[in-house]
């Protein structure tokens, strides 16, 4: 109510939970990633309003938050033009992140991207074939140097997973299926492990997808009843 936040600290070890600073400011208005520490910084991405801004063209960006003070300055965009386009170009709150080095890479509704801490500097790696708020549930994983990653396309419902050459941008659909999705991509040696949920009758299976051999589906493991 008060548009109040914190940026805190849980100790695992003693259990005690320490509020480092307040945050009084109204600029954000939804955090959407955990903290991104590079060199002496501290970066969040998340949804803003500022005082020029009305709520409904919120923007989702970078911004670089004091975590001595609490200030929240050098708001940076994290989509083209998104301080003046409207919801297609957020990132999703159920999207994640890859942080490597000075580089992050995600994926908006839109566009899989890429944002350099060292220069402030926003790419657009690839531009997906429909731009719409309802492009969701991104997920992406890093081996080497490709981006795997997975999202449910708008118009379609299809479950799209993919590649991205992050040296040539040399974009690949390697899976489109519908009636399911594929969440928490996570990779382990060559292989990538999701959870595919059934939009029906929402059972969750675990399955695997082969890099060396690249399937045109994954290989179902086990099912869970997700109720």
């Amino acid at each position: 109510e008060s548009n109040t936040g914190a940026y805190s600290s849980f100790d695992m070890g003693t259990g005690n939970y320490n509020k480092n600073v307040t945050i009084e400011s109204a600029t954000f208005t939804n955090l959407l990633s955990k903290p991104i520490y590079f060199g002496n910084k501290t970066f969040f991405i998340g949804e803003f309003s500022g005082n020029t801004i009305s709520n409904e063209f919120s923007f989702a960006g970078l911004i670089e938050f004091n975590t001595t003070t609490g200030d929240q300055t050098a708001i940076k965009a994290i989509a083209p033009n998104s301080h003046t386009l409207l919801e297609q170009l957020k990132t999703p709150s159920n999207s994640n992140y890859i942080q490597d080095g000075p580089n992050l890479y995600g994926a908006s509704y839109g566009f899989i991207w890429k944002f350099d801490l060292n220069t402030n500097t926003y790419t657009t790696l690839h531009t997906l074939t429909t731009i719409a708020e309802f492009n969701s549930r991104h997920s992406i994983v890093q081996v080497g140097s490709i981006l795997y990653g997975s999202y449910i396309e708008d118009g379609t419902g299809d479950a799209v997973v993919y590649s991205l050459d992050l040296g040539t941008n040399a974009y690949n659909e390697l899976v489109r299926e519908n009636g399911h999705q594929y969440l928490g991509l996570v990779a382990n040696g060559l292989e990538i492990y999701a959870v595919k949920e059934n939009n029906v009758n929402h059972f969750d299976t675990l399955v695997s997808y082969d890099i060396l051999s690249a399937p045109s589906t994954f290989t179902n493991h086990l099912a869970v009843d997700s109720a």
